[in-house]
């Protein structure tokens, strides 16, 4: 994804211009109600929800290719039916219905979203029923009702302001996209090394990857007390295959790391193998096996630098071009480079020791037959 600058703090006129809006629709004094229990308000305000106009899909979206909707329940998103129905019914969730464009909904996002439970409160089982949704879930079905294009899907995947929305992100692909398309939207971000609160307690952190491994990997299908849409059993062995290969990819990282800022990694370098073009493509054809497909004809043409504060550990990516003029965005491990002169003198050295250890173990073999035949002990 592209360099993240380090979080802004959100203009006050935009804020205001939020604040006004809510106002003049008699809905101010409910955008907190979806966290009730965070903020202490103790009485429900009233709110005429027949005053206010329908969700709508966000206008302009003619020519502009939008996000498909797929699995197995895509009238409700593939959200749980009974979150789905908390949030419909709920104040804050009406009061959306006065934002109509993108940009509304993610300084919303930025606003109010500091945690990606489902519900407010984590209660027992004998009184959820009184628990609310939480801003983020109102935030995301609001998010499915505008109908995202796949531009602004990545917007928010990427988006250098706050780390809720790339994950808010992250969760309109896993309740939204067909299963084919998991790991072409999510992949990438496995290692991300970014730290985020995903839980109301915020002392327990995670980072972006993790919480994306956690969104891809079979047996985590539950996120808080709500259920994320199910995975085939065909899916289920490829999204293995997947997380395997990136394993490899990353240990290469490691191993690569050593070329970072040298002549094999400037613009303008070739004569390495690279696996950039098709790491993350799509799960189409399940019937096949997929692996990872090494190319000759890539070149460096730019080097992408972490961004300023970015997390100690993170890498920079390398965009290439292929003989085609096909373009990709290589992560460090997606090379494989031939040896040096220092690493050819190394690998002959090994080889003549490998060598020396087979030819005395045949050495031995052939002393210890001799004298089993003549019975010598």
């Amino acid at each position: 994804h592209a360099p993240r600058a380090p979080g802004r703090a959100r203009p006050a006129c935009a804020r205001a211009h939020s604040a006004r809006k809510l106002e003049a629709h008699g809905c101010v004094a409910t955008m907190g109600f979806a966290d009730t229990g965070k903020l202490g308000v103790g009485v429900r305000p009233r709110v005429y929800s027949d005053r206010l106009p329908k969700n709508v899909a966000q206008p302009g979206l003619e020519g502009k290719k939008l996000f498909d909707v797929g699995g197995v329940n895509a009238e409700l998103f593939n959200i749980d039916e009974g979150l789905h129905g908390k949030i419909v019914k709920s104040e804050y969730f009406k009061c959306l219905y006065v934002f109509k464009t993108f940009d509304k909904i993610v300084d919303l996002i930025y606003e109010k979203v500091n945690y990606i439970e489902p519900y407010t409160h984590r209660g027992a089982e004998n009184r959820n029923r009184m628990r609310q949704p939480s801003s983020a879930f109102c935030l995301l079905l609001k998010l499915f009702h505008l109908r995202l294009t796949e531009d602004q899907v990545r917007i928010l995947l990427d988006h250098p302001d706050s780390t809720y929305l790339r994950v808010m992100g992250m969760l309109y692909v896993r309740f939204g996209a067909d299963q084919n398309c998991y790991w072409r939207w999510l992949g990438e971000y496995l290692d991300d090394l970014e730290e985020f609160a995903p839980g109301i307690q915020a002392m327990h952190q995670t980072t972006v990857g993790d919480f994306a491994r956690k969104l891809l990997t079979v047996g985590e299908r539950d996120l808080y007390g709500t259920s994320l849409p199910p995975i085939s059993p065909g899916m289920e062995y490829r999204m293995s295959v997947h997380l395997a290969k990136h394993e490899d990819m990353a240990r290469r990282g490691a191993a690569n790391i050593k070329y970072v800022g040298t002549p094999r990694l400037a613009p303008g370098a070739r004569g390495f193998l690279c696996c950039a073009r098709d790491f993350y493509a799509d799960d189409d054809d399940l019937s096949t096996e997929t692996g990872v497909v090494w190319r000759r004809d890539a070149t460096v043409e730019a080097v992408e630098e972490p961004y300023p504060g970015a997390p100690e550990g993170t890498q920079p990516r390398y965009k290439v071009v292929f003989k085609d003029g096909q373009a990709a965005m290589a992560k460090l491990g997606m090379f494989q480079f031939p040896p040096d002169e220092a690493e050819k003198r190394q690998l002959e050295k090994e080889r003549r020791e490998a060598e020396r250890r087979e030819r005395a173990e045949r050495d031995a073999a052939a002393r210890d037959a001799r004298r089993a035949a003549k019975g010598k002990p």
